[in-house]
């Protein structure tokens, strides 16, 4: 494992050391100079560099937050829920991709950590309950991976019939802030 040991210096390096648009600009320059010389895995490498240098600039955000009427299988194949009705204690189903989180050493590889907090709301907006930490995810990779999607489950057991709010906030757990979303539902 030793002739491994630069591997966590160089990831660390590539991924979150300073770079301007000139660096940019270069990254992309070498992309399109390996892809002319037919090196496609290397070309590939210098564009997930290039991902990365805007990734690190991102504050984290939601791509895509929907309601769905089956967990998604994979990244990208949610297939949206046709309407925002539900009966008392059905679950509902929210399909999201985060972007912009940050990487963290983590022994020879990388993480990234996101917590989600929920909060119920009357459609006046009142807050109606909620729980802290109603999710945690810690992903382990060798490298960044910027398609990572999550799978929510929100049960609203005992609730009357109306409409509310679904207020999912964000944490970033590795240091780059948090963001939310929200989901109107109907309960019947």
């Amino acid at each position: 494992m030793k002739r491994w040991s630069w591997l966590p210096i160089a990831i660390c390096l590539l991924w979150t050391g300073p770079a301007g648009a000139d660096d940019f600009t270069g990254i992309l320059a070498e992309a399109a100079r390996l892809n002319k010389d037919n090196k496609p895995l290397e070309s590939v490498a210098e564009l997930r560099k290039a991902i990365a240098h805007v990734w690190n600039r991102m504050p984290l955000t939601i791509k895509e937050a929907v309601l769905v009427s089956e967990k998604a299988p994979g990244y990208g194949m949610a297939e949206p829920r046709p309407d925002n009705v539900y009966k008392s204690g059905d679950p509902v189903l929210i399909y999201v991709e985060p972007a912009g989180y940050r990487f963290a050493q983590a022994g020879d590889g990388l993480n990234f950590r996101i917590a989600c907090d929920l909060t119920l709301l009357s459609k006046e907006g009142k807050v109606l309950g909620g729980q802290r930490d109603f999710g945690q995810w810690t992903m382990n990779c060798g490298e960044p991976m910027f398609e990572f999607f999550m799978n929510l489950t929100i049960t609203l057991d005992n609730i009357p019939p109306g409409e509310y709010g679904l207020e999912v906030t964000f944490r970033d757990l590795n240091g780059n802030g948090q963001t939310g979303i929200h989901q109107a539902v109907v309960v019947r």
